[in-house]
């Protein structure tokens, strides 16, 4: 047909427990760090492509530059070519080691 168009109604979420669902604090303590790391790797690595090295990167430097947004990030060594930060969030940890490393639920060393 012309000039009619099938449009769908949103779909509704449903849950079998009538709302939304719970995270623990722990959970969310753990995501939060986890994002603080992840957050912070496109200010560091433009940190390294204006300075040539990661050497001298810090948070106050890199929310001065890059993003004023980050926070909650420690830097536990910037060499070179190599560093290690991490956040911690209540009880909950997360790091990222060097340019190819993962993010992981664990401190720097």
């Amino acid at each position: 047909m012309i000039g009619h168009y099938a449009i769908p109604a949103p779909a509704k979420a449903r849950s079998s427990s009538g709302g939304g669902f719970a995270v623990s604090a722990e959970e969310a303590n753990r995501s939060e760090a986890i994002a603080n790391v992840r957050a912070a790797v496109p200010a560091l690595e433009a940190w390294n492509a204006d300075h040539g090295t990661y050497r001298g990167a810090t948070l106050e430097k890199l929310r001065s530059q890059y993003d004023y947004g980050l926070h909650d990030v420690t830097f536990a060594f910037t060499t070179r070519d190599n560093y290690c930060y991490e956040s911690r969030v209540g009880d909950a940890v997360a790091s990222k080691h060097g340019p190819g490393g993962a993010v992981l639920p664990q401190a720097c060393g």
